[in-house]
């Protein structure tokens, strides 16, 4: 029951205990963790919920689900932990929980480079979001939460209501933590591909500190790496994640927070594997490209991580776009609110 451990860890520890394996010294085994209502992250401060149950179909496809809730937060505030949960597990696939500032939506579905908009994730394994004393994120007054819940049907009708818990910055706040996602959504795997390579990169327009990475990618995913380049030209592995679990995907804590003068760049690199010999492959005999469903693929590497400049001093920090899911996710927002004004 060790959720540490991937799919793959287990059965191969299971196959060891099938084999005879004797138990080690009892004494040794580490008491059961406990968890406050459930939450990871502690009891939070902060509670948001979607406001109404949505009802997943038992069969079929369901596209992305994009709810928008109300923060009333009357101030701004620092969120030193996040955490979203969906209501019911079995059908969640994932969450994405952004917050956008007013006015956020601008002409044309475009995203509003002041927001800093990725709060936090919920995914199968995936952790909570825990940013080091003296740093955290900050949500402006007036902020909208948006959810974004991708359900997949298991056969049997159920209802959800996911929720994100916040838990505030107690101390005060000297840098400001953002989340990236480097990813790349121009990419074609060939039918039968058994290690097909997709690169992305980003780089860093300040002076900061690397705090975690988390790859993302779906069935076919078999491999991924994080490499650093510095300016100076030295290059650095950072991570290396050689069998990719989609059914188990983790963030990766450094120990120390890393330094990341300005200019490094962060080079990913993914492999998939659409053959025959993948056990999890929907469809080896399709080219496969971005999209929504597990069926489909994804390449993205996410980065946490905080500006070494104090937060007091900062300006809202430009970023070089939206996410390929948040830029969707607002285009259909607003041509909803179009329909509705008609």
């Amino acid at each position: 029951n060790d959720r540490s451990l991937s799919a793959r860890e287990r059965a191969t520890l299971l196959a060891w205990v099938d084999q005879g394996t004797p138990l080690g010294d009892p004494k040794a085994v580490p008491a059961a963790k406990t968890f406050p209502e459930g939450w990871t992250i502690g009891t939070p401060d902060l509670v948001f919920e979607t406001p109404e149950p949505f009802v997943v179909p038992a069969q079929g496809t369901v596209s992305y689900v994009h709810v928008r809730v109300p923060s009333g937060l009357k101030e701004d505030v620092w969120v030193q932990a996040a955490e979203a949960r969906p209501g019911d597990r079995s059908v969640v696939h994932h969450i994405i929980v952004y917050t956008l500032e007013r006015g956020a939506l601008v002409r044309g579905g475009g995203f509003d480079s002041r927001s800093n908009a990725h709060l936090c994730g919920y995914a199968p394994g995936d952790m909570p979001s825990v940013y080091p004393p003296g740093s955290a994120k900050k949500i402006t007054a007036g902020s909208e939460f948006l959810f974004q819940i991708h359900y997949t049907p298991t056969g049997k009708v159920r209802t959800d209501r996911s929720k994100v818990g916040l838990v505030l910055a107690k101390a005060p706040v000297q840098h400001q933590a953002h989340t990236h996602g480097i990813a790349n959504p121009r990419f074609e795997i060939p039918p039968g591909a058994d290690n097909y390579q997709v690169k992305s990169q980003f780089q860093f327009p300040k002076d900061a500190h690397l705090l975690s990475l988390m790859p993302h990618m779906h069935l076919r995913g078999k491999s991924f790496s994080y490499k650093a380049v510095y300016p100076d030209g030295r290059s650095e592995d950072l991570l290396s994640v050689p069998a990719f679990d989609f059914g188990w995907q983790s963030y990766y804590t450094l120990a120390e927070p890393k330094a990341m003068p300005k200019g490094t760049k962060i080079l990913c690199e993914a492999h998939f594997d659409n053959s025959t010999a993948n056990p999890y492959n929907p469809d080896p005999s399709k080219a496969i490209r971005w999209g929504e469903q597990t069926w489909d693929e994804m390449m993205i590497g996410y980065v946490d991580f905080i500006d070494d400049s104090p937060a007091a001093l900062k300006t809202a920090r430009a970023v070089a776009g939206a996410p390929p899911d948040l830029a969707r996710a607002l285009r259909l927002l607003n041509n909803a609110a179009a329909r509705k004004a008609r």
